[in-house]
Formats: structure tokens, sequence, C-alpha cells
């Protein structure tokens, strides 16, 4: 992994804050958010992105973007899917 990705370890769920809590709008969820350095994972066009929450907000409202387990990963990221 990359070390930067290291320097503030914090795993969040973000199935949760993408699909899982539609009810909360991007600017409740960044005016709750404790720290703006912390990185999000998650899928973009089959690729794992890591985010800040500014630009993980522009994403997990997308229609496109599908739930993604351990056992689905393989294959979505070859049919290069969001989530």
């Amino acid at each position: 992994m990359n070390k930067n990705l290291m320097d503030n370890p914090v795993l969040v769920e973000t199935a949760l804050l993408g699909r899982g809590l539609p009810s909360l709008d991007n600017n409740l969820i960044a005016y709750l958010w404790p720290d703006r350095k912390i990185l999000l994972p998650h899928v973009q066009k089959g690729l794992i992105k890591w985010t800040k929450l500014n630009e993980f907000a522009l994403v997990r409202n997308h229609s496109d973007w599908q739930r993604i387990d351990a056992n689905s990963i393989g294959e979505l990221k070859a049919r290069e899917v969001n989530g």
C-alpha cells in the first residue's frame, strides 16, 4: 500500500456512506466529518480509488454505483463498474 495512504490510517465503510445512507446529504456529512485528510476507498471504472471526502461526495449518489463485496470485486473490476 502507498505510504501516503498510511499517514493517517482510518478505515471507513464506504458502502454505508455510498448507498446505505442516501438521506444524509453531502453538506451534512461534510459538516460532521472529523478529519479532511481521511481517504475513502471506492471503485471507479474497475479501479480502487482513494479519495478525500469532497471527491467521494461527487460520486456517492451516482446511479451506476453498485454494492461490491470480496466475492465479486474481481469480476466487477474486470467489467469496470463503479461502487
